[in-house]
């Protein structure tokens, strides 16, 4: 391939992704955790910040999707689009800062592997803070990295501000940043420990100061933040969408990174090159070992938190996620360093080989998640159902208390209402009745005192909520 052909050949991953993530946004299917960013991102910053300190996460996503709001307007394909960015962004350090290091075939290969990973794409697209905080904790290691190699203060400076930044948008990336900037003081101390002239030992001096200025620095950012912190750590109960942990559990975070959602076996391409890298990779090998180690801290942290007697369960799946772009990271180093030895099996038309299972999970990823955002629910069908029959006058009732926000974002706010809410005096056309199934039936004496007969028009749904439709009109 001609030089000018590698040029382009390093940059098509992250431009293919980019172009599969844009073709999956499309629809109107809001899940409910998107749900409550649109519904939140409605309000002033004051009311996100107020609203963010009654949730579990940090508010920097929101004053991010807020300012795509306010610059290209109320749609759920510009807050798509938002989310998408620093996952292009994530994607492009590979040609980029990790092609500078460690050379072209690393940052080739972190582009293919982060986007075939199987947890990325779905995370692309959600409205949440998990994209950005992938980008900032990965360019936070990269710089953390490049400062302590060179002593750049342009890195530093980033490193620090990537760091306060993943701090602010998810707890979990706090974590993996934390974990980030001790390993680049324990090799600070270790390089002060093993130098031998003065020379060293000033640099490692000179290092350690830069560090620890940086330090209190980051920790001074976040400070005003940090009674809320505490105030969500305590508030934090029990919750219906986060399972006890157990080892079956356990075995789900493994496969939820790894794996196709139908074929929990395909985790196991993933598990072999990392196995692959660390028992016969030789050069950075300490290095790759702690891109490794970063998102196996991370999850455990959140595991063993959740296991102590009194405390909730707080970890999920999803929050290893930030720290899975520096896991690609040294995953991809330690291949490129491996395969480059032109020795035996360890030549790059095995590489290629090789990597044809991970196109393979990344082509499975596709479609899972072209089928989860536009054949994984009746939101098509329930919609057009809406638009096709209500009214003016009309009014929407549920029984779902829980996704009552998620109704309202959908269906005009003012006419939709919990069933107990619902005012039966009111003058209406028409009522249409979300009825999910368990969730309680509207009083029978009312409807017949106000002269309302219901009629099952099928079913119908939102989300991976499903419901009948009931029809009551006079």
């Amino acid at each position: 391939m001609t030089q000018k052909g590698k040029e382009w050949l390093i940059w098509l991953p992250a431009a293919v992704f980019t172009l599969l993530y844009f073709t999956l946004i499309f629809n109107r299917n809001i899940w409910s955790d998107e749900g409550f960013t649109i519904q939140l991102i409605q309000g002033t910053p004051v009311q996100i910040t107020l609203g963010t300190a009654q949730d579990v996460h940090p508010p920097l996503y929101y004053y991010y999707a807020k300012l795509f709001q306010a610059v290209f307007g109320h749609s759920l394909k510009v807050q798509k689009i938002a989310a998408i960015l620093p996952m292009t962004a994530t994607l492009v350090l590979g040609p980029t800062r990790i092609h500078r290091r460690f050379g072209y075939m690393a940052g080739l290969l972190f582009s293919v592997l982060l986007g075939c990973l199987p947890c990325s794409m779905e995370f692309a697209l959600q409205v949440r803070m998990y994209s950005l905080a992938l980008f900032l904790v990965t360019l936070c290691g990269l710089c953390a990295l490049s400062a302590y190699e060179t002593g750049s203060k342009k890195d530093l400076v980033i490193y620090a501000l990537t760091g306060v930044a993943a701090a602010y948008t998810h707890y979990f990336a706090l974590l993996a940043a934390f974990l980030i900037a001790f390993f680049y003081l324990a090799a600070l101390l270790r390089d002060l420990q093993r130098g031998k002239s003065g020379q060293e030992k000033t640099q490692a001096l000179s290092g350690l100061k830069a560090w620890g200025i940086s330090a209190v620095l980051m920790i001074a950012a976040y400070l005003p933040w940090v009674p809320l912190f505490l105030k969500q750590i305590g508030s934090v109960q029990e919750s219906y969408w986060i399972p006890p942990i157990t080892g079956k559990t356990m075995l789900q975070y493994l496969t939820w990174s790894f794996a196709l959602k139908d074929l929990q076996w395909t985790a196991a391409w993933y598990l072999f090159l990392i196995a692959l890298v660390l028992c016969a990779g030789k050069a950075e090998k300490k290095l790759i070992g702690i891109s490794f180690v970063i998102p196996v801290l991370t999850a455990a942290f959140g595991i063993l938190w959740s296991v102590i007697p009194g405390n909730s369960v707080i970890y999920r799946d999803q929050y290893i996620f930030p720290a899975m772009g520096i896991l690609c990271a040294g995953l991809a180093v330690g291949l490129a360093q491996l395969f480059s030895r032109g020795e035996g099996l360890f030549r790059e038309k095995t590489l290629v080989l090789i990597m044809i299972p991970v196109l393979l999970l990344g082509a499975g990823q596709y479609i899972q998640v072209f089928n989860q955002e536009y054949r994984s629910s009746n939101i098509e069908k329930t919609l057009d159902f809406m638009d096709e029959h209500l009214g003016e006058n009309d009014y929407i009732i549920y029984n779902f208390e829980k996704f009552g926000y998620l109704y309202r974002l959908y269906f005009p706010p003012k006419r939709t209402f919990f069933m107990i809410d619902y005012d039966f005096s009111t003058p209406a056309d028409n009522l249409y009745f979300l009825d999910t199934p368990a969730e309680g039936d509207l009083n029978p004496d009312l409807l017949a005192f106000w002269q309302w007969t219901g009629e099952d028009m099928g079913e119908y749904g939102i989300e991976h909520n499903p419901f009948e439709i009931i029809w009551y009109h006079h």
